[in-house]
Order: structure tokens, then sequence, then C-alpha cells
């Protein structure tokens, strides 16, 4: 091998060193793993366009990122609660949602849907305010299931 060659080999091999090392060094490379930015919210079941028993149906939602508590009137996003909309749609406006059926408020992560009749069924969850003012930027999740016999 000629000297040439080894001082190339060499060369390429102290460039691929410091790269790395320039890579793991480097400033602003976040090693984490990215958190969101809000409140989330998940259905945890039943799943979307699964099948199931009725005619009871219980809803389970996982929120993280805010505190689940009874409503207090306030607009505390670390403070709020869940609104559960069975076949329908909460209304677009930013005021509070109303507090007769067919909303349900409630600050605990399930809900149970009662004498559900047999076939396709949506639930609407979203995160609200104490004032039962939908969360800005919304936090909302759909499931669509089906209710057998």
């Amino acid at each position: 091998m000629t000297l040439a060659r080894h001082q190339s080999t060499a060369l390429l091999v102290i460039v691929s060193i410091s790269l790395g090392i320039v890579a793991l060094l480097s400033p602003g490379v976040d090693r984490a793993p990215a958190q969101p930015a809000g409140p989330t919210l998940t259905v945890v079941g039943p799943k979307d366009r699964e099948s199931v028993k009725g005619p009871d149906v219980t809803i389970v939602v996982k929120v993280e990122g805010t505190t689940l508590t009874r409503p207090d009137g306030s607009t505390d996003p670390s403070r709020v609660h869940l609104q559960y909309l069975l076949d329908g749609s909460f209304p677009q406006s930013d005021g509070p949602v109303p507090l007769q059926p067919p909303y349900v408020h409630s600050p605990m992560p399930q809900h149970t849907f009662k004498g559900l009749a047999p076939g396709s069924h949506t639930v609407a969850i979203q995160l609200a305010y104490g004032n039962h003012a939908p969360l800005k930027p919304r936090v909302q999740r759909e499931v669509t299931f089906t209710v057998v016999p």
C-alpha cells in the first residue's frame, strides 16, 4: 500500500470520528422523547369500530397533562372535567356547553351509557374548563362502536 493511500484512509477515519463526536456533543439535540404541548385525551375503550355487548356501554378515557376535577367555574387549564355526548356533536362556540342532557359533565375518566339500542353509536368526548367551556385549543376525541344484544 502506498503512503498516499494510508494517509487517505487515516484522514477518512479521523473525519468520521470527528463528525460522530460533533453530533453527540451538539447543543440543541434533544435526546428525550417529545412531550405533548398540552393536555391529551385518549379513548381506552371501546376501540373504534369495535362490537360491544349492550345494552350498557362504558366509555373509558385516559387524560394526561392536567387534573380532572369537578367543575368549579374556573378557566384554569390545569383543572378540567370531561364532557361526554352520545350520537351528537358539541356546539362549535367557545361558550359553556349546556348542563342538561344529552350532555354529561364529569370529573371521572369513564362513563356508562345505559340502555343503548343495538346498532352503531358514536360518543364524542372533550376536555372542558371548570366553567363548562371547551379547552382552547380544543381537546376532543370520538369513538364509534356497534352495540350487539
